[in-house]
Order: structure tokens, then sequence, then C-alpha cells
């Protein structure tokens, strides 16, 4: 594990050059879990996280330990949930958390964790992103998803006016139009005419078949 680690978490004692056998975790890099990580630390939002910031084994649930070729790790998404602190006698008490993965943050307001834990503020906050991101994702071109900027983009509806069906176009090309209703339905200018493009080659590819059809029919005669 090296040396020189030592627990991120206030009031843990835990440190590499005491404990070698003691494994160590990295702030893992998704930044949701990140701050999860950072909120269970108790050191407040304005922390820093280093590449030698870690929390040790002692705060994860065996649940959460997996052996991989004979090394150990965290199984993906792990949080902390076990911390211990001093009761009133003096006394060392475990304390184990309750993480809601729905909100993505734990459940008891008792334990010191900053912020307080406000499930219905927290649930507003997601859904509130969850809007913003949607807003965004309505400003990419539906075909290539990219944002053109102040270029205007045309409805991929607008395609029926040329008997071509948005429908089965996106079928075609092997876009899925099970979340059609969620994506943006609007096309660039650029996707817009290569659609025109594969249009006319399909339609020429199915005169071309056709007429090979009626002259093998000749043929057979």
């Amino acid at each position: 594990m090296g040396g020189g680690r030592s627990c991120t978490v206030i009031g843990c004692q835990s440190r590499s050059a005491i404990s070698r056998d003691k494994h160590f975790y990295s702030f893992p890099s998704d930044p949701t879990l990140r701050d999860v990580w950072l909120t269970f630390t108790r050191r407040g939002p304005d922390y820093e996280i280093k590449k030698s910031s870690y929390i040790c084994q002692d705060h994860f649930d065996s649940t959460c330990i997996v052996v991989k070729k004979k090394q150990v790790c965290l199984a993906k998404n792990s949080v902390p949930t076990i911390f211990s602190r001093t009761t009133v006698e003096g006394s060392a008490e475990k304390i184990v958390l309750t993480f809601d993965r729905d909100v993505q943050h734990y459940v008891e307001e008792d334990t010191q964790l900053n912020p307080v834990y406000d499930k219905e503020k927290h649930t507003a906050d997601l859904l509130a992103l969850r809007e913003q991101k949607l807003k965004e994702m309505a400003k990419l071109c539906r075909f290539c998803l990219e944002d053109r900027g102040e270029q205007k983009l045309i409805a991929i509806n607008k395609l029926k006016e040329y008997a071509i069906s948005p429908q089965e176009m996106m079928t075609l090309i092997g876009i899925n139009v099970k979340y059609n209703e969620i994506f943006s339905r609007n096309a660039c200018e650029e996707c817009f005419q290569q659609i025109f493009v594969f249009d006319g080659y399909r339609r020429r590819c199915l005169k071309a078949q056709n007429r090979l059809v009626s002259d093998m029919k000749d043929l057979c005669r």
C-alpha cells in the first residue's frame, strides 16, 4: 500500500506506517461519489481533495471489499458508512450510517455530517439538475449530438414535407427511437441535408432493384 498514508476522516487515527496490513482507498473520480466521500469525512465542502487523500478500510462495510487477482480493492460505487465516535462516558461507539442511493446522500441527521441531510431539498435539487440537462440536450442535434451554437436547428418532423418518415429514417440509420420523447427533436442543417442524400440513394437502390426484378420476370416468361 506504500508508506505515509493516513485516513482523511475526522477523528480517525489510521496510519499506514502503524497499521501496515490496513488498506487505504483513493477518492473516486466520479464527481457525485467524490462529494459523498467528502461529506463523510466531515472536513467541509471547502476541503481540497488531493492525490494523498485516502479513506481507510475501517469505514467500509465488508460487502464493499472485494479481492481481484489477489488484490484487495473496493467494489464499484462503494461509499463509506462506518465511523467511531466517543460517547459521553468516554467509550468508543461504532456508528453505521444508511446511504440513500436514490438521492445520493446519508439518511441520518445526527452524525455531524455537513451539509445536514434534507431529503426533500436534495430530491428537488436532483430534479432541477435533470431539467437543466434535458434543456441542454434539447439544444443538440438529435443525429450528431453537436451544439451548433447560434445555428438554427430544423424540426425533424419537417422531413414529412419531403415524403420522408422521420421514424423510419432514424431506424434505418440505427438510431434508437425509443427515447424520442426525451431527446431533442431537432437536427442541424448538415445532418438534415445528409438525410436527403441518404434517402435519395435509398430510393435509387429500390428503383434499380424493382427494375431488375421486372427484367428477370420478363426473361422468365
